[in-house]
């Protein structure tokens, strides 16, 4: 069973200074179910950086932010995640986590077309070309159906995309999608 304040309180007796008063912050947020303040602290702390080495984000969501998951704004939840994806050196490992959280956002289209970019740049980095070209086709449908973005958005975006995308495949190392 999760321990969400016990992993708080530990880490605010490992660190010293404005990172304790900010885990201090994070569990006054969480006992009194502010959950909106604590989703702009975490999408703050998440960027210091210090914070983001070696396993440290992942122990943060699975040990504090996996049991409050469901009450974040689904594409807070999705930037904080893509960012714990970024410290995982297991590609699939970080494929499930995605995929995963790609079920717990699809009734937010913003947050799933930001979801499935994300599985898709992976999938490139593994070299699933076949899934990255349908994930790329779903998230043009999806975006073309959003209130907002016309044509000349859409056109620009896939051309930045497709550029993109060359630059990756052909440039070996100059890209770094994860």
């Amino acid at each position: 069973m999760k321990d969400p304040i016990g992993f708080l309180r530990r880490q605010q007796e490992a660190d010293t200074g404005d990172a304790a008063e900010r885990w201090q912050r994070m569990e006054t947020y969480y006992n009194r179910r502010l959950w909106h303040q604590l989703t702009v602290e975490l999408l703050e702390f998440t960027l210091i950086p210090c914070f983001p080495s070696g396993d440290n984000l992942l122990q943060l969501y699975e040990n504090f932010i996996s049991d409050f998951e469901h009450r974040i704004n689904p594409l807070s939840l999705v930037e904080i995640i893509l960012r714990v994806v970024r410290q995982m050196n297991d590609a699939q490992m970080a494929l499930s986590l995605l995929e995963k959280t790609w079920e717990k956002v699809k009734g937010n289209d913003e947050a799933l077309i930001l979801c499935r970019t994300a599985i898709a740049a992976i999938k490139i980095k593994i070299g699933d070309l076949q899934e990255t070209k349908k994930i790329i086709e779903e998230v043009d449908e999806m975006l073309e159906k959003l209130p907002g973005v016309t044509s000349v958005h859409v056109g620009s975006q896939q051309q930045r995309a497709f550029t993109l995308g060359l630059a990756a495949l052909l440039g070996d190392g100059i890209y770094n999608f994860g």
